[in-house]
């Protein structure tokens, strides 16, 4: 068939050769002026992002060389073919999407630049050989099936893919320690990660965990740091912590990473006072660019006065993930729940749908402060005026209802939102615990956690002063209880 040359296109993602010969290239066109027939070039059509494109898995450099041809109008006058068609088939009849099919189209296009014309050198083959591994971190394609394929040795494959295997290794592994320390069942590890439950089920009973407990204790007994340990062992330091920490009670942990963490402006021991003025996060908790990210020392504290070690803690507006670690470090169960999930350990739950239920003793609920940060989190319209974020208030009312058991608690953290242009728009934090009220909740304590002026410019404060505005440092932290 024929096919513009204009309509083909070049996916480095998929077309093996790294280097290109213009020599080649040249001689392809000296060829076709002198009237030889090349065979069909070899393409596919598929989709990325929407938009259909047909791109080519053998005949790079015939394809150069047409359109150096095309573009050279003395071929033409020369009674030349006009090359602005060429003689071109597809793989498969159906568009493809390229990430669905990916491997398929790097190995159809490897197996075609192998048989004939310049031959794919071994850097070719393994600069192809680490980006297959690197995007199949199931193992669907295994070293020895790349091999044989490619009529190479095993062993030569398993060479070329090995550290990119072991660092896959590490992270899945890293994935099934962290949940199985957060309390996730087999069942739930798997289907969330998709590792097969056998192999969690391995991973969890072959003592690696102890392992990485040992090396952290060789690495500390030479002077390193836990963090020091993590990127050796090639997990993140909140997971090295928690490892670390295995077997010690509350206060024990607090003192080990208030002198590992090493910083004044850090302060982990119990703050038994109803003022918790934390104002620099802890970086062991969350993710350091998500806009709203609270410090984990709040959470920490919380943990310690209403929780128990291997309590469940649910936090349905996980954000950045500052509970999750919090409570991995202080060996809580956790799960955290977001509607657009930030990492790979929270999940996907609207809090308005409920579809997931699991009885904890505490819950910890960092709602959006209104319209504060309403582009940063894309709230519905509908929770753009005052009613109806109170409606949403309410409902996250009935989801502790959903996931509290008979004698849970619930921690709303809340801060004020002041309209400047329209006062009647305001929220003020007792508007929030009135939900709660209403449902039969007890207030226990009432806990002052001022927000950080940081979160304000220069800019903010000379329009507060000269328009005689009071920027909004209040947050509250309300601890609640079921009556009954």
């Amino acid at each position: 068939m024929k096919i513009n040359i204009n309509d083909l296109s070049m996916d480095n993602d998929i077309y093996p050769r790294i280097e290109k010969s213009p020599a080649t290239i040249l001689d392809y066109t000296e060829k076709l002026r002198a009237g030889v027939e090349f065979p069909s070039i070899e393409t596919q059509r598929i989709q990325e992002n929407g938009t259909v494109k047909t791109i080519i898995l053998d005949g790079y450099h015939r394809w150069q060389a047409y359109l150096a041809a095309y573009q050279q109008p003395e071929i033409s006058d020369n009674g030349q073919p006009n090359y602005s068609e060429i003689e071109a088939n597809y793989w498969k009849d159906e568009i493809l999407d390229k990430v669905t099919h990916l491997n398929d189209l790097r190995l159809r296009s490897i197996e075609l630049n192998l048989t004939h014309g310049i031959r794919l050198d071994r850097k070719d083959l393994k600069a192809q050989a680490e980006q297959i591994a690197r995007d199949d971190p199931e193992h669907k394609l295994s070293a020895e099936k790349i091999a044989q394929k490619w009529g190479l040795a095993r062993k030569t494959v398993s060479d070329w893919v090995s550290n990119i295997r072991a660092s896959q290794k590490a992270k899945r592994d890293r994935i099934i320690f962290k949940l199985s320390m957060l309390g996730w069942t087999q069942e739930e590890i798997a289907e969330t990660t998709g590792i097969t439950q056998g192999r969690i089920s391995q991973n969890i009973n072959n003592g690696e965990i102890a392992k990485i407990n040992n090396s952290i204790q060789d690495w500390l007994s030479q002077g390193k740091t836990v963090e020091e340990a993590a990127e050796k062992l090639e997990i993140d330091a909140t997971l090295a912590w928690a490892i670390h920490l295995q077997g010690k009670d509350d206060d024990t942990r607090l003192d080990l990473l208030t002198k590992g963490l090493n910083d004044e402006k850090i302060k982990l021991s119990p703050n038994c006072y109803d003022v918790w003025n934390y104002s620099k996060c802890m970086p062991l908790t969350g993710k350091n660019d998500y806009p709203g990210r609270i410090p984990g020392q709040l959470i920490i504290n919380i943990l310690y006065f209403f929780t128990s070690q291997g309590d469940l803690v649910i936090d349905p507006m996980a954000g950045g993930g500052t509970t999750l670690d919090a409570c991995l470090l202080m060996n809580r169960q956790n799960y955290s729940y977001d509607i657009i999930p930030s990492r790979d350990d929270i999940l996907y739950q609207d809090i308005l749908l409920l579809v997931r239920k699991h009885k904890a003793s505490l819950v910890f609920l960092d709602a959006p402060y209104f319209l504060k940060k309403a582009k940063e989190y894309s709230l519905p319209e509908w929770m753009h005026t005052k009613d109806g974020f109170l409606i949403f208030m309410d409902k996250c009312v009935d989801a502790c209802d959903v996931f509290l058991n008979k004698d849970g608690i619930v921690a709303l953290l809340i801060s004020d939102y002041v309209d400047y242009e329209n006062p009647f728009n305001s929220i003020f934090s007792y508007e929030y615990l009135k939900s709660f009220m209403a449902d039969g909740y007890v207030l226990l304590y009432k806990i002052s956690c001022p927000l950080s002026t940081e979160q304000y410019q220069s800019f903010d404060v000379t329009r507060a002063q000269n328009n005689k505005e009071l920027l909004i440092r209040g947050r509250e932290l309300y601890i609640l209880q079921k009556n009954g």
